[in-house]
Parts: C-alpha cells; structure tokens; sequence
C-alpha cells in the first residue's frame, strides 16, 4: 500500500495499480476492512486523474457504502472529496457542491487541516468550472492558509496552482505568474507530476495571451512530453488486463479451494479405513494377551510366598534404616544452624569491614582536600607576612615602618581567619556527638534574620512557609548554621538591579524533611560549576566579599545529619536550594536522646 502511494503521488499509476491490487487482496482475505477502503479510494482518484470520472463516481459510491458503520470520519470526508471532484469534471455541479460541503464538514470536525484545505480547493476549482472566479479565489485563498498550516507541500502545489488558474481566469496577469512560480516550486519538493502539467499548461496559455508566442510553445512542449511520460497510449487497455487477471487469479483460488476441500474428503475416508485395520490388528494382540495374562498368573502365584517373605525381611530393614535416618536428619539440622550461624557471622563482619573501608576512604580523601587547603591558602599569608617582616626590618622610615607593620596585622588577621575556618572544619568533623532535638524551623530562621539584621536595608522581602512541616527533631545548631550560610549568601550575592525576594519553604516527602530556600540574586551558572560547588574556598563571584566557605559547611553538616543538598541556579535568575533530611525516629523520642555521628 505504502509503495503504490508513492507511484500514485508521482502519477506512474500503472505501477501504483500493479501493487494496488494484491493488496487489496490480501486486506479481503485477512478482514483488513479499514485498508479495504482505503485501497478502493486510491484507485478512485487514479480514475479520477486518468479522466475515467465514470469509474471514479463508482469507486466513491462503493467505498461510502462501506463506511456506512465506519468509526473513521477523516475516511468517509475522504470519500465525499472523491465524489465531489468527480462530479465537478462531470459538469454536475449541484452535487458535487453537496458532496464537497459534506467533505469539508467532516474535516473540520475531526480537525484534519489537509483535508479541509483540499476540500476548498476543490470548491474554488467548482467556481472556476462555473466561471465564479472571485468567490474562486476566496476559497483558494482559505485552502492556501490551511495547507501552509499543515506544511502539505503537494497541497501547496495544487491550491497555488489553483491560484493562478483563477487569477489567468481574471487576466491579472502579473498575480497569475507569481503564483504558477510558487506552484512549480512546491511540485519541485513533492514530484507531483499531474500539478506540472497543469501549471505548464496555464503558462502556456499565459504567455500566448502576453504575446509571447515562442516561450508559449516550449511550454506546450513541455506539457505534452511529461504527459507522454506519464499517461502511456497502452495504459488503459493495461488496467482492463489487470482487472481481468485479477479476476482470473479469483476463479483460480475458488478452484483450488475446491480441490482442496475434495483432497480433505479423501484424507478422511483413508484415515477412517486405517482405523478400523487398526481395530482388527488390536482385537488380535488382545486375544493373544489374555493368553500371556493366563500364564502371567499361574507364575506369579509360584512366586508369591517367596515374595510375602522377603517383603518381611524389607520391613524390619525399613524400619532400622528409618531411625537411623531420623538420627542423622537431627545431626544434619545441627550442622546447618551452625553453618547459618556462622554465615551469619560472617556477613556481619564484613559489612562493618565494608562500611569501615568505605569511612577510610571517605575521610582519607577529606583529608587530602583540607591538606591541600591548608597548604595552598595559608601559604599566601605566610608568605606576605615574612616578605613585609624583611622590609621592615630594612625600612629606616618610622612611617614607611608603621604601614608596613599595619600590612602585617591584616596578613596576621588573613592567616587568623583561615585558621579560624579550618578550626570550625576540624571541629565539625571531629565531634564525636550531637544531641537532637526538636528543632522549630520558623524560630530558626527568624533568627537568622535577627543575625544578619545589620546587612539589610529594608527594601527586601523574606517570606517563609513552614507550615506543611514546622517541625522535626535534629541538631539545633546545625540548623542555625545551616540557615544562617544560605541566608547571608542570599544577601551578599544579591543583585542591585532589583530588590533582593528571598522565600523558604518546608514539607514533608518519603519520611525525609525537605526544605527549599530561593532568592532573586545574581545567580550563577551551576551546571559549569557543578564539581567545584562544594569545594573548600570557590566561590563564582570575586566582585563580593566571601570566603567560599558557606556551602562545604552546608554540605558537611548534612552529610553529619545523613542529609543532601541540591542547588539550581542560573546567572541573573537567582538560586534555589532544596535540603533534604531523614526524619528519623518517631516524635516521642526524648528531647536529648543521644544522636551518634559516625553511627552510619
């Protein structure tokens, strides 16, 4: 089906009909009712295009009988378009203006924007036939819009051409050419050979109403020689021998089918005649074998006390043997709880050499990251602190030695604040417990607006909502911090451009508490930064004072708190923050029940 479309569309319709057929065949066979019609009404509008309208009325007629019960609106507008067309070239005008109408209804019912736009095109076509040519151009003109909005390059092609044809009709001549351009173009994409000719034909007839006589004929030329192409002098008598061999192939089948059924009868009757030879040959066998069963007898009884002794002598073995086995069972029921026991054992030990390894390697590779830190940003201080110590122990200028000395006590509070930092690192990661409690979420942002009071203008606008969650039980003070971080990098990393909005939220998903802080700030690209986000003194903007310790300080209490932290943000658009925490234990779990960090 899907190949003879494709001849069909690029009018080689003997080879569109050659594949036709057999399909058709095959969809009757197998109950393809839906491809049945669909078949029929492709060789209707080959009919149709051969100029055969006769036969194209009939194959229209057939396959909206056919839809009578259909479910497929888009098939019966298809039908109606076939009819209508038809009718148009058979100078019925009225019906195929119903038949067109009923098409073009249906279309739009079901939305199928082709659909409409060939509908109308077929309609202004019925104009020009009447030589409305205006009204013609209205529905062309609506064609055109909805064949653009289906992007049905074929479409485009007939209802430009359409265009033209009307507008030549009309003798506006210039508008007649642009749209013969538009039309050739539009075939040039979908090789829609039939809509060439036409659009050769009306240049044709166009450049002899200018005058231009010459060119006229080359398009006449054209014309004939791509329909020669096209609509060979044998092809109809072709399709007659193609409908004749189809149905010849019919009457074959039907032949076949009744040899078949004949061949089916003959089996039958032989298999019924092997059945009863069968029977007599058993009936044989049995006679003989109640003969054997007779002696079977006399011999088993001869046998029979030897065997009812033996039998005796298995019993009382059966019996040992199943106290025996008794015992052993026991012993091996044993054996295998020990076994448990021990893989158990086993198991146990090795998760904890697993989660101890695991831990190992954790802190090793913290480890090496804060010895880097170390020596990398307090290298910079001491280096600045002896080179200003070795002028000054060189500068004879009691001022020049006051500025020097001055320099030093800002390197020596540089060098103080990066020991303070990683002291707190050290701390975080060296304490071994904290207590949990319930912890409200409202009074600790609150007060981290109260800390970081001194920083802010006024002009913000801090929403909160913890509400849906107001509450779990955790580590007060490393909510605080946790707070306090986000909240002073909201403020530092605002944007002058706009006043700073920032919003924090609470709910409850899958038993962990998750909390969303957002801001309106500068933003920054977190899919560049994404691996140096939570590294140890990075920071993305070098406009504003920091340290770039805030977020390794979020992400490290989190991990203590079993925790994650996820950050969106883009440059310009703000920042968002999503915390999640395991809620775990119940609420009735005392207020200073000892949390274990190094627990998991």
């Amino acid at each position: 089906m899907d190949v003879s479309l494709e001849f069909a569309h690029r009018a080689e319709y003997e080879l569109a009909l050659d594949h036709l057929y057999p399909a058709l065949e095959l969809c009757k066979l197998r109950g393809y009712n839906a491809e049945v019609r669909s078949i029929i009404t492709t060789m209707g509008w080959i009919h149709y295009r051969l100029g055969d309208f006769p036969q194209a009325v009939v194959l229209a007629d057939e396959v909206i009988a056919l839809q009578a019960n259909t479910q497929l609106k888009a098939e019966i507008g298809t039908s109606f378009l076939l009819k209508g067309a038809t009718l148009t070239e058979l100078g019925r005008f009225d019906e195929a203006q119903s038949n067109l109408d009923s098409a073009f209804n249906v279309f739009q019912a079901v939305d199928a924007k082709r659909g409409s736009s060939d509908a109308l095109m077929y309609l202004g076509y019925l104009r020009v036939k009447q030589q409305m040519y205006e009204e013609a151009l209205l529905y062309y003109g609506r064609s055109l819009e909805l064949a653009e909005e289906a992007r049905s390059d074929y479409s485009l092609a007939q209802v430009n051409w359409g265009l033209a044809d009307a507008y030549f009709k009309l003798k506006k001549f210039k508008e007649s050419t642009h749209f013969l351009d538009k039309a050739e173009y539009y075939c040039g994409l979908t090789e829609a050979n039939e809509i060439l000719i036409m659009c050769f034909n009306t240049r044709r007839d166009l450049l002899a109403a200018q005058g231009q006589f010459e060119a006229s004929l080359a398009y006449s030329i054209k014309a004939s020689q791509l329909k020669d192409s096209l609509h060979k002098s044998d092809i109809s008598r072709k399709f007659a021998n193609l409908e004749k061999m189809h149905q010849i192939d019919q009457r074959d089948r039907d032949i076949r089918a009744l040899q078949q059924e004949k061949l089916l009868a003959d089996n039958q009757i032989a298999l019924q005649k092997s059945k009863l030879d069968q029977q007599f040959l058993l009936l044989i066998v049995g006679l003989a074998g109640l003969a054997l069963l007779g002696f079977v007898a006399i011999a088993y009884y001869r046998f029979y006390k030897r065997i009812k002794a033996l039998h005796s002598t298995i019993v009382e073995k059966n019996q040992r043997i199943q106290v025996q086995s008794e015992e052993l069972a026991a012993n091996n029921e044993r054996i295998s709880e020990l076994n448990r026991g021990l893989e158990q054992l086993v198991e146990e030990k090795t998760n904890e050499l697993v989660k101890t390894n695991e831990e190992l390697v954790k802190y090793n590779n913290e480890l090496v990251q804060f010895s880097y830190t170390v020596s990398h940003h307090i290298r910079g201080p001491v280096a600045r602190l002896l080179g200003l110590s070795d002028l000054a122990s060189r500068e004879l200028d009691d001022t020049s030695s006051k500025q020097l000395i001055g320099l030093m006590g800002t390197t020596a509070e540089d060098l103080d604040q990066i020991i303070k930092d990683l002291g707190q690192l050290l701390d975080l990661r060296t304490t071994p417990s904290h207590y949990r409690e319930p912890v409200d979420l409202e009074k600790e942002w609150q007060e981290s607006i109260r800390s970081l009071k001194e920083s802010l203008t006024g002009s913000e606008t801090i929403e909160s909502d913890f509400s849906a969650l107001p509450e779990i039980f955790t580590v007060q003070s490393m909510i605080q911090s946790i707070f306090h971080n986000l909240f002073s990098n909201a403020i530092k990393y605002q944007s002058w451009d706009r006043n700073l909005v920032v919003k924090a939220k609470s709910w409850e998903v899958d038993d962990s508490a998750v909390i969303r802080i957002t801001d309106n700030g500068l933003g920054f690209d977190a899919v560049l930064y994404k691996k140096q986000l939570f590294k140890l003194y990075k920071r993305f903007h070098t406009h504003v004072e920091g340290r770039g310790i805030g977020l390794y300080l979020v992400k490290a209490q989190l991990e203590i708190l079993h925790g994650s932290i996820e950050v969106e943000s883009a440059p310009d658009e703000g920042t968002s923050i999503t915390i999640t925490i395991p809620l775990e234990g119940k609420k009735e779990v005392l207020a200073n029940k000892l949390f274990d960090t190094t627990e998991n």
